[in-house]
């Protein structure tokens, strides 16, 4: 389940803003730099499918101010015809502890280092370094399923968010490594994917100490991704793994027992996909 987003000119001008995104001869190109910890970082997140690659270089840029997001998204949208009065991106304000204007990843090795609170790892840097295309992990799960929990953060709790918060930045983490080592894409999708369940259950951010009611949020966002024989493993092993959190062979937490039967229940439906749909449902009914 889881190498390679009216500006305030106090912060970035316009003109550098769209010169980096690719502005009409004659536009300056560069970005002016804001101190570190200035302004709070701001990126896109895109919420039609068309506006990932032919907005990439918007997307994987940081802003230092809402207004420079904005002129940035005026300025994806004035090439998309069909985002013309649509909402094609929203701004987001991410949560880091400073804020450096530009290419979020503007070199190679910056990618060792993923940024927090960001999607722009798995197209600037996973991408990069292993070229799968649409069909491949980094761009087809990776890259469109952070930017829509980010989209959708506001139907989860704020332990929710921060635990997705906490996720972004951990799988991320955990695909450096891959940055550096050859890989076909059919390895590239089994090792990504191996690295799920760990995140889901770190011992500083897990899954089983979330209200169930995020955790069918966040059901409710995987939607048909949860649905293959390798996602419902995966299930199982996460929701095993709190069970496993219940009777002591694990760290303790706060444990309810509506909690404990919850993963329990999770764990049994996961055995095929009728089975995950018809739980789901009746979790949400109740």
């Amino acid at each position: 389940m889881l190498r390679r987003l009216a500006v305030t000119t106090s912060v970035v001008s316009v003109l550098a803003l769209l010169g980096a995104c690719g502005a009409d001869e004659g536009t300056a190109t560069g970005i002016l730099d804001a101190p570190l910890g200035a302004s709070a970082p701001f990126i896109l997140v895109p919420t039609a499918a068309n506006v990932f690659g032919a907005c990439a270089a918007e997307l994987a840029t940081t802003y230092c101010s809402e207004a420079a997001a904005t002129a940035a998204a005026n300025h994806c949208h004035a090439r998309l015809p069909e985002c013309a009065g649509a909402d094609c991106t929203v701004t987001y304000a991410a949560e880091r502890a400073s804020c450096a204007p530009g290419p979020t990843y503007p070199t190679a090795a910056a990618c060792d280092h993923p940024q927090a609170d960001d999607c722009s790892f798995y197209r600037s840097c996973l991408e990069s370094s292993h070229a799968c295309g649409d069909d491949g992990y980094a761009l087809a799960y990776g890259e469109r399923l952070c930017y829509a929990f980010i989209e959708k953060r506001e139907t989860f709790s704020s332990d929710g968010q921060r635990w997705l918060r906490g996720i972004r930045s951990c799988l991320q983490r955990s695909l450096v490594p891959l940055l550096h080592e050859p890989a076909t894409c059919a390895s590239l999708l089994d090792r990504a994917y191996a690295t799920h369940p760990d995140c889901y259950t770190a011992p500083d951010n897990s899954i089983c100490s979330l209200p169930t009611g995020d955790i069918l949020e966040l059901v409710s966002v995987l939607g048909n991704d949860l649905l293959s024989s390798r996602a419902q493993a995966q299930i199982r092993d996460v929701a095993h793994t709190c069970v496993l959190e219940f009777f002591g062979f694990r760290p303790a937490r706060e444990w309810h027992a509506s909690r404990h039967e919850f993963f329990t229940a999770l764990e049994a439906a996961a055995s095929s996909e009728d089975a995950l749909r018809a739980f789901v449902a009746k979790s949400r009914a109740e």
